[in-house]
């Protein structure tokens, strides 16, 4: 869900700047920990 409402966001021009910069920066987080989940 975070991930879908970031994208969404930056893709809109909704996020610009560093709050573009922190969105970019949590979808990589949320997608690493779902990487590892799916790992385990």
């Amino acid at each position: 869900m975070t991930i879908q409402g970031y994208a969404e966001g930056i893709k809109e021009g909704v996020f610009e700047g560093k709050e573009r910069d922190q969105g970019l920066e949590t979808m990589v987080v949320e997608i690493n920990r779902l990487k590892k989940s799916l790992m385990r």
